[in-house]
């Protein structure tokens, strides 16, 4: 399997002290790739929104 790379950028904000805000943008440069053993190659960039909340 050849190698590869991806440039990934990830941030949280700390909205309160039970909330919190998360952010990433993964394979920045749209670079093919293959997720080990998934059986899938192909380029494409993500963007992850996630709201965590502690009770």
């Amino acid at each position: 399997m050849p190698a590869w790379h991806t440039l990934n950028l990830r941030t949280a904000y700390q909205v309160t002290p039970q909330l919190q805000f998360q952010a990433a943008l993964e394979n920045i440069t749209n670079r093919y790739y293959r997720v080990f053993a998934s059986g899938i190659s192909a380029p494409g960039r993500n963007v992850v929104l996630t709201l965590r909340g502690k009770f």
